[in-house]
């Protein structure tokens, strides 16, 4: 049995694709299979993937029409073979040779559902962006680097983003029915919140293990895109509460906040209706739990009673000044 299986999928990406393939065929660890999803590039890609799999037979290819990311990793995960499942994106990278090396090792070692390691933030134009000021602002709000290693739980991770930082135990998957949701963005938030709740037990890795590249892409979203980012949103929030995970509840409301404010600028009437009823739709009745942390609370109070939020939302009626 191959170790990890390494899913990919691949859209017009060539710019970045040999890097990425690179830096997980130089692995340590060589008990691994890269599942590389084409999801129907119209660029160099096809071409990049066949040259390297020319040099290294554990390259798989599926060729499909374009679905979006999702719907690739799910068919990735469909024929994995490996113990363990860890997940790319093409323009990104690791952060060494040993990188899985060290997440597998301590998975097996403490026989881990999930197992994740810390990021770097990587820029092309340093110019462009404050990779310090933006690696603060994410330290401030999640636990976005593990101090140290430990063993621990769902409740142990602050964050309900980064899902690419962990391998997953491919059993786990299979025998919870884990998959990526059809939506055209955001499918890998609710992936992560299902697999964080019903994890039994996670090892923290105190290494860097991977790149992940921003500020390299202008993204304006498609009303469709809208519509799907807050459905996917909508959808961790009914986990977290079913299971009792408010920390990740937390910061995907904080998600939920930031993305409406990015939509403001361009967004329409239809999707303010839509804003407004997936709000409506949330369990707000929660915050009144005494079961609900209060230091959680007190950070959606914070959130929600910003002004610009309130107007746009119309949602203050949920609370008292």
């Amino acid at each position: 049995m191959k170790r990890i299986s390494v899913i990919l999928p691949i859209y017009n990406v060539e710019k970045y694709l040999g890097e990425c393939l690179s830096s997980i065929l130089t692995q340590t660890l060589k008990e691994i299979e890269v599942i590389c999803i084409n999801d129907g590039s119209s660029d160099n890609c096809l071409n990049i993937l066949e040259r390297y799999k020319k040099n290294d037979d554990r390259i798989i290819i599926i060729n499909q029409k374009n679905q979006g990311s999702g719907i690739a990793r799910n068919n990735g995960l469909k024929i994995a073979k490996s113990e363990y499942i860890a997940f790319m994106d093409p323009d990104d990278y690791y952060y060494d040779e040993n990188a899985l090396f060290n997440l597998y090792q301590k998975a097996k070692e403490n026989d881990a559902d999930l197992c994740g390691g810390n990021f770097v933030l990587v820029c092309e134009n340093v110019d462009d962006c404050n990779i310090k000021k933006e690696e603060r602002e994410y330290k401030e709000t999640t636990n976005y680097t593990f101090k140290q290693n430990f063993l621990g739980t769902a409740d142990d991770y602050k964050s309900a983003s980064w899902f690419w930082r962990f391998i997953y135990k491919n059993d786990f998957l299979k025998s919870n029915n884990v998959k990526f949701p059809k939506y055209k963005r955001f499918q890998d938030i609710p992936f992560l919140a299902k697999s964080l709740s019903l994890s039994k037990n996670i090892y923290f890795l105190n290494k860097i293990v991977y790149c992940y590249r921003i500020n390299h892409k202008v993204i304006k979203y498609s009303r469709e895109q809208q519509k799907d980012i807050l459905l996917a949103l909508k959808e961790c929030f009914d986990i977290y509460i079913n299971n009792k995970k408010y920390e990740q509840y937390s910061d995907i409301f904080t998600i939920f906040i930031e993305m409406v404010d990015v939509f403001s600028s361009y967004i329409e009437n239809e999707e303010i209706i839509l804003v407004n009823q997936t709000y409506d739709e949330l369990n707000l009745g929660i915050l009144n739990d005494s079961l609900f942390p209060k230091k959680c609370i007190k950070n959606l109070k914070r959130i929600i009673g910003d002004i610009k939020y309130k107007r746009l939302l119309s949602i203050g009626k949920y609370f008292e000044d």
